[in-house]
């Protein structure tokens, strides 16, 4: 087809109207000369318009034949398809309206998904040039345990080692991410940094659109150079705009130089935002001794990026960086592992070799969740066509009969389904809004997101769901149509192909159960799981722990653990008078670390062993406390006495325990009064005077482990920097101590300290994060599935009612009883949904274990939940087939004989 010929065919079909007015004006015209001509040969006015329309010939297909030179046919076709669909849809609001928002439901839940996962696995960092080149690297190296552990952060030695070993085929840079207070305000907001190395700009391709980035010099980590580059949008909206080059901004109590602006959309890496970057020397870590953090192989802190030169593979970038790592030398009697080696992965970080976090994990899984919501919708709504199509059989039986083709009536009744799907995804896009809103804030909270949930690739996203829902929910109906038999659907009365009707009604059914049964089970082992987790004994009254730390920093922002003892001591002494003052409080301690938060470890002996024993490979930890640590904390005494003030006033030797480390230290002896040397080399003893319950570390999971607790004695109070106190709140509380707590603290400490406080249910929130995320999100979905399987459920019984009319009515006029036909109609309903019932458990058996690292002691083959799973579809589709049979047997008999 010729171009000008195309474009007289869309130029028909903008103007058909006015065309076919034309065309009918014209042929008119022609019967008229025609006429005139015969008229002038001596015919009569009659019988020459009758030979003029003779000789025309016909005008309907002379204009049918007209249209098809000039227009597109088949866009004709679907034009006249979709007005015929949506007159139909028309006469049917209530289904029309229940199939629009089933499938806004289902495909606004994948909709939301899929912007979550876009983000997560699939869309590069926003402002990278040529982002598919540019990799993450990643250390995977042996545990003592045989498994193997991939990080994806390195040291600065290991990362000096990478860069000297990989000059000649890659550039090669890192960053770490951090928070810094904007201001010097108490209440200051918090703003999310990135300290990066040399080239970081220049690597990614996203130099300073104003200024300049930081030169090699600058980068040094030994260096700490006070200028910074800001994002467009922090530029914008908290500096104001304008002109910014050479102000200085106050981040963390130091004062930075802004000397660039980064190009818009350009917010690093990472998942969550950067608004400030700052050269690599100011990094914030503790300088201990003489030996800085960068001297030595310990914290692992920094991220590898790295561009490979032209004609490099990331296979052989990771065999020479691998190589790079293994020649590192030895550093503090440290030296890289021979069997570790260097991967790469894309700049997507959750898609890496590293392995997602839990969240992440549990957003792959709520994908396939999301996905199972949209086909329990499909059904349920091929089911609706279905019903509907049931009710037009003899309607369609007429159009074949006259002569249309079974071809342009499968098109007529995919248009139908087409419609509904693209109104449905329509208001899909707001269902998607919204879901992906609340996603984004419940599984990754702590992601700052530089773009809206909805944008074109979600959209165009949206639209390939709404065309593939087009076609499944129009099989159904479709198929029936094909097997249609004229002589029996133009015959009065319900008969035919019924049974074939049924069965693949009845089929939907059971696959929606099936899927139902699917997700209620996983929301089952969820909240299982989450029940278990919080119950878990962690050995503190959890409920109502407050507690604060102070941190001072040099002038660089580094933080200094010497030399601020007695500024410390003094502000805890202050900050305690005040809280035991407060009615919300009911005690104050202090301690070396909060619970769960930290500990110590120092050599130690025993007197008559060779070695310490250790639980699970982990060394004793040691904690320092004072007298009223195990009151505040609500960690039981078991034998013995807790320290008094004798013990924070004298120069005490004693220690409490707790049991593990009296049944792992002296098993089958009495461990009050056993000796401990600690450090290894006091030459006098530490006594145990008391045994106190095991009381969790570290996480909430965790195994038995070895804990000393040592009185905090007065005498060296102020020669410690880091110290924190933790407060006791009464009951409810605990969000008023914490206010109270960080005022507080901001009065009695310096300026230039950074003051931390949170409550203990803040620090266990995020690792209950998963099961209560898992639980809610499968609960809300496995619901709604439940919902949409109820209104099908109900819409089969209703139609299987309906068609059965006759039938009722003749067994009631016979003496059957309401009852009777109340448990025939239902049952039936119920032993369709018994056969999904069965085919969901199957399927939960075999899919348990996608979702068994996600967990918690409970087994996804669990029999307790199955069956309650199975017991509440079964009571929803009883009641849902209930309520169309109940109203059938209130029918008279007379008028259902009637019916036929």
């Amino acid at each position: 087809m010729s171009l000008p010929e195309l474009l007289r065919r869309v130029r028909f079909l903008l103007r058909r109207e006015r065309m076919t007015a034309d065309l009918a004006d014209e042929m008119r015209l022609h019967l008229e000369l025609r006429a005139a001509q015969h008229r002038a040969a001596g015919m009569a006015a009659e019988e020459a318009e009758r030979a003029a329309r003779r000789g025309f010939g016909n005008r309907a297909a002379l204009q049918d034949a007209a249209r098809d030179a000039w227009g597109l046919a088949w866009a004709d076709a679907i034009r006249h398809d979709l007005r015929g669909a949506a007159r139909n849809l028309v006469r049917s609001p209530g289904l029309a309206l229940a199939a629009v928002v089933t499938l806004a439901l289902g495909i606004g839940v994948n909709t939301a998904m899929f912007s979550l996962l876009d983000r997560l696995f699939l869309r590069p960092p926003a402002g990278v040039v040529r982002p598919e080149t540019v990799y993450r690297l990643y250390l995977d190296e042996p545990l003592p345990t045989g498994e193997r552990y991939t990080s994806a952060e390195v040291d600065y030695p290991e990362l000096v080692d990478l860069q000297a070993g990989t000059r000649d085929v890659a550039a090669l840079t890192a960053y770490a991410t951090d928070s810094l207070r904007f201001g010097d305000a108490p209440d200051a907001p918090v703003v999310p940094v990135a300290v990066v190395g040399p080239g970081y700009f220049e690597l990614l391709g996203a130099p300073p659109a104003r200024g300049r980035a930081f030169t090699a010099a600058e980068s040094r980590i030994d260096v700490p150079v006070p200028i910074a580059v800001v994002s467009d949008a922090f530029w914008r909206h908290r500096l104001g705009g304008g002109d910014v080059l050479g102000r200085t901004i106050e981040l963390g109590g130091r004062r930075f130089t802004v000397v660039g602006i980064a190009p818009p959309g350009f917010t690093g890496t990472e998942l969550s935002r950067v608004d400030v970057w700052l050269p690599l020397g100011n990094l914030r870590m503790p300088v201990f001794g003489e030996r800085p953090w960068y001297r030595l192989r310990s914290d692992r802190l920094l991220r590898v990026l790295a561009r490979p030169r032209d004609g490099v593979t990331p296979e052989a970038l990771a065999v020479h960086a691998t190589a790079a790592y293994r020649r590192g030398p030895e550093i503090g009697g440290a030296t890289p592992d021979p069997e570790a080696v260097i991967t790469t992965g894309p700049l997507a970080g959750a898609a890496g070799p590293g392995g997602p976090e839990r969240e992440v994990a549990l957003s792959e899984r709520l994908a396939g969740v999301s996905l199972i919501v949209l086909l329990v919708a499909c059904a349920n709504v091929a089911n609706l066509l279905l019903v509907h199509a049931v009710r037009r059989r003899r309607e369609i039986a007429v159009r074949l009969a006259l002569g249309v083709s079974r071809r342009r009536l499968a098109a007529l009744l995919l248009a139908e389904s087409a419609l509904l799907a693209l109104a449905g995804g329509t208001a899909a896009l707001a269902v998607g809004y919204w879901c992906a809103t609340a996603l984004r804030a419940l599984l990754l909270p702590g992601v700052r997101w530089a773009e809206g949930p909805l944008d074109w690739r979600v959209a165009a996203f949206t639209l390939l769901v709404a065309l593939a829902v087009a076609t499944l929910t129009g099989l159904a109906p479709l198929v029936q149509a094909r097997s249609l038999r004229l002589r029996d659907a133009l015959k009065p009365g319900e008969h035919g192909a019924t049974a074939r009707r049924s069965r693949l009604q009845q089929s939907l059914v059971v696959a929606q159960a099936a899927l139902v049964v699917l997700l209620l089970a996983g929301a089952g082992l969820f909240v299982d799981s989450l029940r278990r987790i919080t119950a878990v004994d962690l050995g503190y009254d959890a409920e109502r722990l407050v507690f604060g730390s102070v941190v001072f920093r040099d002038a660089s922002g580094r933080e200094e653990t010497t030399g601020h003892g007695a500024e410390l001591a003094a502000g805890l002494r202050e900050t305690a008078r005040r809280l035991e003052a407060a009615p919300e409080v009911e005690g104050v301690a202090l301690a070396t670390h909060a619970p769960m938060s930290g500990y110590s470890s120092v050599s130690m002996e025993l007197p008559g062993r060779d070695s310490v024993p250790r639980v699970g490979g982990r060394e004793p930890a040691v904690l320092t406390v004072s007298p009223g640590y195990f009151g505040v904390t609500g960690v039981q005494l078991r034998r013995g006495r807790l320290f008094d003030a004798g013990d924070a006033r004298g120069d005490s030797r004693a220690l409490v325990v707790n049991e593990t480390t009296a049944r792992t230290f002296w098993p089958g002896e009495d461990p009050l009064g056993q000796c401990i040397h600690l450090p290894r080399s006091d030459a006098s003893c530490r006594t145990v005077v008391g045994v106190v319950a095991d009381a969790h570390r570290g996480t909430v999971i965790e195994g038995p482990v070895t804990q000393i607790y040592r009185p905090l004695r007065e005498a060296t109070l102020e020669r410690r920097s880091l110290l924190t106190i933790v407060v006791r709140a009464r009951a409810g509380q605990d969000a008023a101590v914490a206010g109270l707590l960080r005022r507080a603290l901001h009065e009695t400490m310096p300026p230039s300290a950074d003051v931390h406080v949170r409550t203990m249910a803040e620090r266990l929130a995020p690792e209950f994060r998963v099961w209560r995320l898992g639980a809610t999100l499968f609960s809300a979905f496995g619901l709604l599935a439940l919902l949409v399987a109820a209104v099908g459920i109900y819409g089969v019984v209703a139609y299987e009612t309906q068609r059965r009319t006759h039938e009722l009515g003749v067994r009631a006029a016979l003496g059957a009883r309401a009852g009777d036909l109340l448990r025939l109609v239902t049952g039936q309903g119920v032993r369709t949904v018994g056969v999904g019932v069965v085919l969901g458990v199957l399927l939960t058996l075999a899919g348990g274990r996608l979702i068994a690292s996600l967990l918690y002691e409970t087994s996804p083959r669990d029999p307790r939940i199955l069956l309650g799973v199975a017991a509440v579809l079964l009571l929803v589709a009883a009641t849902a087939a209930a309520i169309p049979a109940w109203r059938a047997t209130r029918a008279s008999p007379l008028e259902a004989l009637r019916t036929e």
